[in-house]
């Protein structure tokens, strides 16, 4: 903290070699939203899921993030590069940003024991609860851009025999209430526009309404 406004910076990365004990490495895509499907698998609908043969495989990721006050940005890239038994090399990679600004100047809270974020204070909670009651909560507004490639020429084929090949481009746009620092409703808008190689892009659009509550 400095003075009345907190201020954050958090810059992070990671790579490892990694052999698969059987030969095989799957990939499972999850989707952004667990609304967007109204089955059990959590699978991403627009990506494909891929059993992908392999000597061994490197895994990146860089990650920041920077609070000022109410205001907030962080983006992440995480990538695979995967050594083929029988093919070349195959490379998946997966970006977002994001931001959130507080419009009634409370912030993304942060454990420093930890060093993650952690639950919001909320300075007037509608809620009654530790800190009092009778006020209008924090309300943040937020928008986040996604973008995940899985177009490599060497990855298998579907069981068609077609490529197996998309690229899926997500755009989510927000609001979070929080009544206090332990309950808040979200509102989301997501834009998915997946490209898949023969078939063109679409759009699909998922509207969703949440709430959470931390104990």
């Amino acid at each position: 903290p400095d003075g009345a406004v907190f201020r954050l910076v958090h810059v992070g990365g990671a790579v490892s070699q990694r052999v698969p004990p059987n030969g095989v490495i799957a990939f499972v895509p999850r989707t952004a939203s667990n609304l967007l499907t109204v089955e059990d698998n959590p699978g991403s609908p627009f990506l494909p899921s891929v059993d992908v043969p392999a000597n061994g495989y490197q895994l990146y990721n860089l990650q920041a993030a920077g609070v000022y006050g109410p205001v907030s940005v962080q983006g992440e890239w995480s990538a695979a590069a995967v050594q083929r038994t029988v093919a070349g090399l195959a490379f998946v990679s997966g970006v977002y940003v994001f931001g959130s600004y507080f419009l009634t100047g409370a912030h993304r809270g942060h454990n420093r024991t930890r060093g993650s974020f952690d639950q919001v204070e909320v300075l007037r909670p509608v809620v009654r609860g530790r800190t009092g009651g009778g006020g209008y909560g924090a309300v943040e507004v937020a928008a986040r851009f996604a973008y995940l490639d899985f177009d490599s020429e060497n990855l298998p084929p579907d069981a068609d025999g077609r490529p197996i090949g998309t690229r899926l481009y997500e755009f989510t746009a927000g609001v979070n209430w929080y009544l206090n620092s332990y309950t808040r409703v979200m509102l989301n808008y997501t834009a998915g526009v997946p490209d898949k190689v023969g078939f063109g892009p679409t759009t699909a659009h998922t509207y969703g309404v949440r709430t959470a509550l931390y104990w």
